[in-house]
Protein backbone atom coordinates (compact mmCIF):
# COMPACT_ATOMS: atom_id res chain seq x y z
CA UNK A 1 0.00 0.00 0.00
CA UNK A 2 3.00 2.37 1.00
CA UNK A 3 4.50 2.04 -2.27
CA UNK A 4 1.42 2.24 -4.05
CA UNK A 5 1.02 5.80 -2.68
CA UNK A 6 4.43 6.47 -3.38
CA UNK A 7 4.53 6.01 -6.59
CA UNK A 8 1.25 7.67 -7.72
CA UNK A 9 2.73 10.47 -5.53
CA UNK A 10 5.66 10.18 -7.86
CA UNK A 11 3.38 9.72 -10.97
CA UNK A 12 1.32 12.89 -10.30
CA UNK A 13 4.28 14.79 -9.25
CA UNK A 14 5.95 14.60 -12.89
CA UNK A 15 2.83 15.33 -14.64
CA UNK A 16 2.29 18.64 -12.84
CA UNK A 17 6.02 19.27 -13.53
CA UNK A 18 5.90 18.44 -17.35
CA UNK A 19 2.21 20.51 -17.76
CA UNK A 20 4.14 23.38 -16.15
CA UNK A 21 7.08 23.35 -18.34
CA UNK A 22 5.12 22.99 -21.48
CA UNK A 23 1.71 24.61 -21.20
CA UNK A 24 2.09 27.36 -18.77
CA UNK A 25 3.61 30.99 -20.08
CA UNK A 26 6.07 32.84 -18.58
CA UNK A 27 5.86 36.02 -20.50
CA UNK A 28 5.70 35.20 -24.12
CA UNK A 29 6.72 31.62 -23.95
CA UNK A 30 6.58 28.17 -21.84
CA UNK A 31 9.73 26.78 -19.93
CA UNK A 32 10.30 24.63 -22.69
CA UNK A 33 10.42 27.69 -25.17
CA UNK A 34 12.51 29.64 -23.37
CA UNK A 35 15.19 26.47 -22.66
CA UNK A 36 14.89 26.34 -26.44
CA UNK A 37 15.54 29.91 -27.48
CA UNK A 38 18.61 29.74 -25.23
CA UNK A 39 19.64 26.36 -26.47
CA UNK A 40 19.54 27.96 -30.01
CA UNK A 41 22.01 31.22 -29.58
CA UNK A 42 25.47 31.37 -30.63
CA UNK A 43 27.15 31.43 -27.15
CA UNK A 44 25.33 28.48 -26.03
CA UNK A 45 26.28 26.87 -29.24
CA UNK A 46 29.67 27.51 -28.70
CA UNK A 47 29.49 26.01 -25.09
CA UNK A 48 28.31 22.71 -26.70
CA UNK A 49 31.34 22.83 -29.04
CA UNK A 50 33.32 22.96 -26.40
CA UNK A 51 31.88 20.39 -24.20
CA UNK A 52 32.08 18.28 -26.94
CA UNK A 53 35.60 19.00 -28.01
CA UNK A 54 36.52 18.48 -24.28
CA UNK A 55 34.81 15.09 -24.29
CA UNK A 56 36.50 13.99 -27.41
CA UNK A 57 39.92 14.82 -25.73
CA UNK A 58 39.10 12.70 -22.38
CA UNK A 59 37.89 9.99 -24.55
CA UNK A 60 40.82 9.27 -26.11
CA UNK A 61 43.43 9.97 -22.66
CA UNK A 62 40.58 6.98 -21.73
CA UNK A 63 41.47 4.48 -24.44
CA UNK A 64 45.26 5.38 -24.00
CA UNK A 65 45.00 5.16 -20.15
CA UNK A 66 43.02 1.50 -19.58
CA UNK A 67 45.55 -0.47 -21.32
CA UNK A 68 48.61 1.17 -19.43
CA UNK A 69 46.81 0.81 -15.92
CA UNK A 70 45.52 -2.92 -16.82
CA UNK A 71 49.34 -4.26 -18.03
CA UNK A 72 51.02 -2.75 -14.67
CA UNK A 73 47.76 -4.06 -12.35
CA UNK A 74 48.57 -7.36 -14.51
CA UNK A 75 52.20 -7.05 -13.47
CA UNK A 76 51.49 -6.38 -9.90
CA UNK A 77 49.76 -9.54 -10.35
CA UNK A 78 52.25 -11.64 -11.71
CA UNK A 79 54.83 -10.32 -9.19
CA UNK A 80 52.75 -10.98 -6.29
CA UNK A 81 51.91 -14.90 -7.57
CA UNK A 82 55.49 -14.90 -8.41
CA UNK A 83 56.73 -13.88 -4.40
CA UNK A 84 54.37 -16.53 -2.85
CA UNK A 85 55.40 -19.17 -4.74
CA UNK A 86 58.72 -18.35 -4.00
CA UNK A 87 57.81 -17.58 -0.16
CA UNK A 88 55.77 -21.32 -0.31
CA UNK A 89 59.13 -23.06 -1.45
CA UNK A 90 61.37 -21.22 1.28
CA UNK A 91 59.33 -21.90 4.12
CA UNK A 92 58.83 -26.01 2.72
CA UNK A 93 62.14 -27.08 3.84
CA UNK A 94 62.18 -25.04 6.74
CA UNK A 95 59.25 -26.90 8.16
CA UNK A 96 61.25 -30.17 8.07
CA UNK A 97 64.77 -28.59 8.97
CA UNK A 98 64.72 -29.24 13.13
CA UNK A 99 62.92 -32.08 13.69
CA UNK A 100 64.25 -34.91 14.35
CA UNK A 101 63.51 -38.24 12.64
CA UNK A 102 61.26 -39.91 15.55
CA UNK A 103 59.29 -36.81 15.55
CA UNK A 104 58.86 -36.50 12.11
CA UNK A 105 57.15 -39.29 11.87
CA UNK A 106 54.77 -38.41 14.43
CA UNK A 107 51.26 -39.06 13.43
CA UNK A 108 48.75 -36.05 13.84
CA UNK A 109 46.38 -35.79 16.42
CA UNK A 110 42.53 -36.98 15.20
CA UNK A 111 40.27 -36.75 18.17
CA UNK A 112 40.12 -33.64 20.32
CA UNK A 113 41.63 -36.53 23.80
CA UNK A 114 45.01 -36.07 22.03
CA UNK A 115 47.90 -35.14 24.16
CA UNK A 116 50.15 -32.26 23.19
CA UNK A 117 54.01 -32.48 24.26
CA UNK A 118 55.72 -30.91 26.80
CA UNK A 119 56.78 -26.99 25.66
CA UNK A 120 60.39 -27.97 24.64
CA UNK A 121 59.74 -30.59 22.83
CA UNK A 122 59.07 -28.51 19.18
CA UNK A 123 55.30 -28.42 19.49
CA UNK A 124 54.32 -31.76 18.12
CA UNK A 125 50.92 -33.47 18.74
CA UNK A 126 50.97 -36.83 19.48
CA UNK A 127 47.71 -38.65 19.01
CA UNK A 128 46.82 -41.85 22.14
CA UNK A 129 47.40 -44.89 20.51
CA UNK A 130 43.49 -45.85 20.93
CA UNK A 131 43.01 -43.30 18.13
CA UNK A 132 45.34 -44.29 15.40
CA UNK A 133 44.50 -42.29 12.44
CA UNK A 134 43.04 -44.37 9.24
CA UNK A 135 43.30 -42.97 5.76
CA UNK A 136 39.99 -42.66 4.34
CA UNK A 137 39.87 -44.32 0.27
CA UNK A 138 37.87 -40.87 -0.95
CA UNK A 139 40.84 -38.30 0.33
CA UNK A 140 43.88 -37.74 -1.68
CA UNK A 141 46.95 -37.13 -0.04
CA UNK A 142 47.25 -33.48 -0.03
CA UNK A 143 49.40 -31.03 1.75
CA UNK A 144 45.98 -29.23 2.59
CA UNK A 145 44.31 -32.06 4.03
CA UNK A 146 46.91 -33.34 6.51
CA UNK A 147 47.78 -31.24 9.30
CA UNK A 148 51.51 -30.70 8.69
CA UNK A 149 54.29 -30.63 11.68
CA UNK A 150 55.43 -27.63 12.20
CA UNK A 151 58.38 -25.81 14.19
CA UNK A 152 59.09 -22.51 16.09
CA UNK A 153 61.56 -21.33 13.48
CA UNK A 154 59.43 -22.64 10.30
CA UNK A 155 56.89 -20.10 12.10
CA UNK A 156 59.95 -17.33 12.09
CA UNK A 157 60.38 -18.04 8.52
CA UNK A 158 56.63 -17.56 7.58
CA UNK A 159 56.49 -14.43 9.09
CA UNK A 160 59.35 -13.03 7.73
CA UNK A 161 58.12 -14.27 4.24
CA UNK A 162 55.09 -12.89 4.78
CA UNK A 163 56.62 -9.52 5.42
CA UNK A 164 58.88 -9.25 2.55
CA UNK A 165 55.57 -10.11 0.68
CA UNK A 166 53.63 -7.49 2.06
CA UNK A 167 56.71 -4.90 0.87
CA UNK A 168 56.70 -6.26 -2.42
CA UNK A 169 53.25 -5.81 -2.73
CA UNK A 170 53.34 -2.54 -1.55
CA UNK A 171 55.97 -1.52 -4.20
CA UNK A 172 54.79 -3.21 -6.85
CA UNK A 173 51.18 -1.30 -6.48
CA UNK A 174 52.72 2.03 -5.45
CA UNK A 175 55.00 1.87 -9.09
CA UNK A 176 51.81 0.79 -11.18
CA UNK A 177 49.95 4.35 -9.55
Amino acid sequence: MKSMLKFLFTFSLTLALLYFAFFVKLGEQSLFGHLQSISQTTEAQLLGDEIEKKAAVTREEIRVKVPEVSAKKAQAQQAARHAITKAKTAVAPAKTANTTPAKAQAKPATSPSAKVAAPGANNVVHAPASHKASPSPKASPSPKASPSIETASARQVTAQDKAALSALIREKSAAAN
